[in-house]
Order: structure tokens, then sequence, then C-alpha cells
């Protein structure tokens, strides 16, 4: 379950690093996730890796920040449900329209969780 964390660690820095170079990938990013009912797909998704990072919390380096993630990720999977499918599409379309220095400003947040989740993995 660890690899699994570092893994997704490593895919997070590295969709940071993609997004730092050529914002579009953020762009068609928000473009693929609002498509039909694929948002409540990413809803899921972040249920899923919350409770992947609150049980290897334990076993972890850093057990403390390895549980604020997982409880970060829970929080944005609960969000996505509780505000519904049309107020979360109208909040990637906002994102959308954000010019490119914003999304690369983004992107550093992305590249620095996604290092805080390898280092403490």
């Amino acid at each position: 379950m660890l690899v699994i964390a570092r893994l997704l660690g490593i895919v997070i820095l590295l969709m940071g690093i993609s997004i730092l170079f050529n914002p579009v990938i953020m762009k068609n990013l928000i473009t693929f996730w609002e498509k039909g009912k694929r948002i409540y797909a990413a809803g899921v998704l972040r249920l899923i890796f919350g409770v992947i990072f609150l049980l290897i919390a334990s076993q972890s380096r850093k057990p403390i920040i390895v549980t604020i993630i997982g409880l970060l990720f829970l929080i944005g999977g609960i969000i996505i449900f509780g505000l519904g499918e049309k107020k979360v599409k109208a909040i990637l379309k906002k994102y959308q329209e954000t010019p490119a220095l914003t999304c690369r400003i983004l992107s550093l947040i992305a590249v620095v969780i996604g290092a805080v989740i390898v280092m403490s993995v």
C-alpha cells in the first residue's frame, strides 16, 4: 500500500511539472472531468486516495502529514458530492478560464504536494 501512495505522489508531482511547462494540460484535464458524470468518478477517486493515505499513515515516515493529506483528499471527495454536479462544473469552468500564469502557480502547489507525499511515505 505504501508503494501505491508513493506512486500517487509521483503522479501528482509529474502532473504539476507538466502543467508548469504546458498550462493547456490543466484546461484539457478540466474538459475531460466535466463531461457527463465523470466529476463523480473524480469524487470517488479522491475518496479512495483519502482512505489509502489514512490507512498507510501509521506506516509512513511522517504520519501526521500523510494523515492530513488523506483528510484533504477525503474532504475534496465529499465536497464534490456535497456541492453537486452543476456547482462543481461551474467551479471547473472558472478554473478553465484562468490565465496561463495562474495555472502555472497552481501547478507549483501540485509539485509541492507531490514532493511532500513522496518524501513522507
